[in-house]
């Protein structure tokens, strides 16, 4: 099977997908995160692509294929996307960068594009996991006071209901913060070589 996180970050999911013996594909937007982590993933078993790339544009998906013929496969059997929590925290300075969003319709858009491309590649009654951590307190960022995530966690859902009927072919999942702080600590634990 092949999993596929069109929000690579720190790696997680590709940690993962490798420790469950697992294929791996997966979209960033920052060069360095996607050399970092794919320079700590073994392929020996499975293969693990990487594409560098903003994942709410039409070609990065069009790659995504791409690699997947190349392994003599044309879809994905588990999607996994932790996007960034709207403007709270910027990943990055690229304006593409969903996390650098001018507004909630604008991160809504974006983020709408990047699960109906994700739905076009994932294997019908397969799973679509949203991973969101849930904010409880006010979240500062470079000093200044920004508005607590939850009351914007609900932002993901119009993207979620907007796509077309098509997606309703799958199985969507909502993890919220303790899977998330679990798998995280796993993570973590495994990066820095203790387990």
């Amino acid at each position: 099977e092949t999993i596929f996180d069109p929000f690579v970050g720190s790696g997680t999911t590709a940690f993962e997908a490798e420790s469950l013996k697992r294929n791996f594909i997966g979209i960033d937007i920052q060069p360095g995160i996607i050399q970092h982590v794919k320079a700590q993933i073994d392929t020996t078993r499975n293969f693990s692509e990487f594409i560098v790339g903003d994942s709410s544009k039409a070609e990065n998906f069009d790659r995504t294929l791409q690699l997947l013929g190349e392994h003599r496969r044309n879809s994905v059997q588990l999607a996994i996307l932790h996007p960034p929590y709207l403007n709270i925290l910027k990943f990055s300075p690229d304006k593409d960068d969903l996390s650098n969003s001018a507004s909630l319709e604008d991160f809504l858009e974006k983020f709408t594009l990047v699960v109906k491309n994700t739905v076009q590649i994932l294997d019908k009654g397969r799973y679509l996991a949203v991973v969101i951590g849930v904010f409880s307190v006010t979240c500062y960022s470079l000093g200044k006071k920004q508005r607590p995530f939850a009351e914007s966690i609900w932002a993901y859902m119009p993207a979620l209901l907007l796509i077309e009927p098509i997606a309703w072919q799958h199985h969507f999942v909502l993890l919220l913060p303790t899977y998330l702080m679990l798998w995280a600590r796993h993570t973590s634990l495994r990066m820095r070589g203790l387990i």
